[in-house]
This record gives structure tokens, sequence and C-alpha cells, in this order.
């Protein structure tokens, strides 16, 4: 569901910034775990 989101960010209008950040946050969250 979480990978869905992202991808539809990432294809939906092509904001690489915003998919960056999503990603940066997630990535971040795992590693805090």
């Amino acid at each position: 569901m979480l990978r869905a989101n992202l991808e539809e960010t990432w294809l939906g209008d092509g904001q690489y910034e915003r998919a960056a950040t999503w990603l940066k946050i997630v990535y971040w969250d795992r590693d805090q775990t």
C-alpha cells in the first residue's frame, strides 16, 4: 500500500522532490525501528 502510494506520487505528476522526500521519511522511519 505504501509502495503503491510512492509509485503514484512518482508517476502522478513527475514530482521528483516529493518522491525524494517520501523516500527520506520512509527510510529514516525504518532506520529508527
